[in-house]
């Protein structure tokens, strides 16, 4: 992902978005902001071609869109411009790819990938039975409606195994209950800190990255320093506006939040607070 050449459309600055970009060290050629939506393409045509007019000059590899796009937009957007585009959740699932080290990670963001994907197969099955043609896996290996049973089997599975890593925390959690120890879970937005609280309060080394996302799956240690039986453990970290499709593909990892006796809500003096 380094290196590439992209392009913002945004309704306005946005500072969050800017820093998603940056973490996958993106090249932001341009940052393109509007006024007026549009339901065909989300922006309206006349920002359609300004932006055709800057990809004639210029070699961008992806389009990142800050908003949620519609199915119809997407479809819309990849056609008229001819350029892979990437809206703010995929942006996010893009990010959570390139941190996933384990096998529930990986396992976690593809079930996140394919359910966030199932709208856009059924826009390209409906394009594709009206004769549109959206030249969908080019290569001609699999039409779309194979490839949308495909994702269907292939989500079945990935659940299956989500739900064996679920029935494995519980039972660890049952264990240390049995054995008297206290769990305490660090919660708050991404990039706020909780690794380095983790750190802190067990004495052990856990990786603290200033990036968004650096932790995926939970990691529990004990406090250290002190007698009693207390565990803690790092969570994945939230943002803002995540559609409910991309949560329910963490919630193997946010049940460690859910059963903790206490939740240390952390946040970033320096962000702005809501009223």
């Amino acid at each position: 992902m380094a290196g590439k050449k992209v392009i913002i459309v945004t309704p306005q600055e946005d500072r969050e978005f800017l820093d998603l970009a940056g973490s996958l060290d993106f090249d932001v050629l341009g940052i393109f902001t509007f006024r007026h939506y549009s339901n065909e393409f989300f922006v309206g045509k006349g920002k359609i071609e300004e932006i055709k007019e800057f990809l004639k000059n210029n070699t961008v590899d992806k389009i990142l869109i800050n908003g949620k796009l519609k199915s119809s937009q997407w479809y819309n957007l990849e056609k008229e411009l001819g350029i892979e585009v990437l809206d703010r959740v995929n942006l996010i699932i893009e990010i959570f790819a390139d941190r996933a080290r384990t096998k529930e990670a990986r396992l976690q963001v593809e079930l996140a990938k394919l359910r966030y994907q199932i709208p856009v197969l059924k826009e390209w099955i409906h394009r594709a039975r009206k004769g549109e043609h959206p030249g969908f896996m080019a290569g001609g290996e699999y039409d779309v409606d194979q490839y949308y049973l495909l994702v269907e089997r292939r989500i079945k599975k990935i659940r299956e195994e989500l739900e064996k890593v679920r029935k494995e925390r519980e039972e660890r959690r049952k264990k240390r209950s049995r054995r008297g120890y206290f769990t305490v879970a660090i919660a708050g937005y991404t990039n706020s800190g909780k690794s380095q609280l983790m750190k802190s309060l067990s004495g052990e080394q856990v990786i603290v990255e200033n990036r968004m996302f650096s932790t995926l799956v939970s990691k529990t240690s004990r406090i250290a320093g002190i007698k009693k039986r207390i565990l803690i453990t790092d969570t994945v970290g939230f943002i803002r506006n995540l559609p409910p499709s991309v949560i329910e593909a963490f919630n193997a990892t946010l049940e460690e939040i859910f059963r903790a006796d206490i939740i240390i809500l952390l946040l970033d003096g320096t962000d702005e607070m809501d009223t």
